[in-house]
């Protein structure tokens, strides 16, 4: 009973992560609410904007547009979109406002404030990182000077340039004010709950077009709908199908496993691709069905490495029966275990700031080395190479084979009455041995 509640609760505490996942997780369009009494700091997107061409500077700009709207004035905090270099600071000093509020704002913006722009404190500053919030109902943010460069329907726009190289950027909600008095910044008096709709995208929202695998996508994730689409066709017409058509002509489990190991690929792929789809148009994408196509690579993944251990074992190919099956069998469960622990880990504990996914590189790459093993495997399992070598898991009717070897030229099959060869000597001729045959 004791055992039963135990695996009760470990499932129980899965599905809670899961929840926990699909509802923090949030895509290139990101609304809410904050509450400034419960959270000091509220991080909201890390994006990647793209390279600002010269040429075209406001068709490939980055934008944030949108609202945020609250029951009181304006002065209960403060939106920062702030580079890697500015929000390192305001990351690490956040946890100060638990013993000291008005210190932790000071400590945040102690870098951030000798290049943002305020029209009291700091008119001479080149960077546009601060807005004022919530702004006032039906209204621009305070911060808006220019009407002209906000897109319209929204209250605020931020318009980034990086004529250098493409960058992330970190937006976030802090309950911290820049006084118009003293010019020092402080923890804001006012406890408010604030609404926020707010959209980040690569390119000008005003444009006539965009290309849908870039505009709404970070700069690290532009154009991986194209590898997504390009491994489907080749998983869905060619590895699958070949594979299939093996398995049916070779009845082998080798060849079985290795057929569901593309299968299984092909599933997560396939809710994968719908994900980007789907988030190409709306920016938030489908997240229950995205979190499925990754838990089936994970699944493909643990089969094939199931598959090579096995292949190492020697298993249907020099001997049926396997050995030291629970040192197997582990070792093939702490790579499942690992590599889930793993996709979670980097889901919830990963630090904002640190630049990597679940794997420490571009996803594509993973993807590749993936569709690189299984063409290797799918020439060398089929079925004209590898009968050579695999134990057939069928008795074969080698009937035709011995008929074959009876009638061969080089065997004697001789009548029951005759006789035995007789090796004979003849000395006549030259002293050389001669074959006699008597009938």
């Amino acid at each position: 009973m004791h055992h039963r509640k135990h695996i009760h609760a470990k499932i129980t505490s899965l599905l809670l992560i899961l929840v926990y996942i699909i509802t923090s997780s949030y895509g290139v369009h990101i609304s809410g609410e904050w509450r400034t009494e419960d959270n000091f700091f509220r991080f909201l997107a890390k994006f990647g904007f793209q390279k600002t061409s010269p040429g075209e500077r406001v068709l490939t700009e980055g934008y944030i547009f949108g609202n945020v709207t609250g029951d009181n004035g304006s002065g209960v905090g403060t939106l920062a979109l702030l580079p890697r270099q500015f929000f390192l600071d305001l990351y690490k000093y956040r946890r100060r406002a638990a013993s000291d509020p008005n210190l932790a704002c000071r400590l945040m913006f102690q870098e951030v404030q000798k290049e943002a722009y305020d029209a009291h404190c700091h008119d001479s500053g080149p960077e546009d990182f601060l807005r004022r919030v919530p702004c006032p109902k039906n209204q621009l943010c305070p911060d808006e000077d220019n009407p002209t460069h906000v897109v319209s329907g929204t209250q605020l726009t931020y318009a980034v340039q990086d004529i250098n190289s493409p960058r992330f950027w970190y937006l976030s909600f802090v309950a911290c004010v820049w006084n118009s008095s003293t010019c020092k910044w402080q923890r804001s008096n006012h406890n408010a709950s604030l609404h926020y709709q707010l959209t980040l995208v690569n390119g000008d929202p005003s444009a006539a077009d965009h290309n849908p695998f870039e505009y709404q996508f970070s700069f690290d994730k532009q154009d991986t709908v194209e590898i997504y689409l390009v491994c489907v066709v080749f998983y869905g017409c060619i590895l699958v199908p070949l594979q299939v058509y093996a398995a049916c002509r070779q009845i082998h489990p080798i060849t079985r496993l290795f057929t569901a190991v593309l299968v299984v690929q092909l599933a997560g792929l396939l809710f994968d691709t719908l994900h980007l789809l789907v988030f190409s148009f709306d920016g938030e994408g489908i997240e229950g069905i995205n979190i499925a196509g990754d838990l089936f690579n994970i699944l493909a993944q643990s089969l094939f490495m199931m598959l090579l251990l096995l292949l190492a074992k020697g298993w249907a190919i020099t001997r049926m029966m396997l050995t030291r099956r629970l040192l197997l069998f582990a070792l093939w469960g702490l790579y499942s275990i690992l590599i889930l622990t793993l996709y979670f880990w980097n889901m919830t504990e990963v630090d904002v700031v640190q630049d990597i996914d679940e794997y420490q590189t571009w996803p594509g790459f993973t993807y590749s080395a993936d569709l690189l093993a299984h063409s290797v495997m799918t020439y060398l399992l089929w079925p004209d190479r590898s009968e050579q070598y695999l134990l057939l898991a069928y008795e074969a009717d080698l009937s035709s084979e011995l008929e074959e070897f009876n009638e061969a030229p080089h065997v004697l099959n001789h009548p029951k009455d005759t006789t035995l060869l007789t090796p004979l000597c003849d000395t006549e001729s030259n002293h050389s041995t001669l074959l006699k045959i008597h009938t």
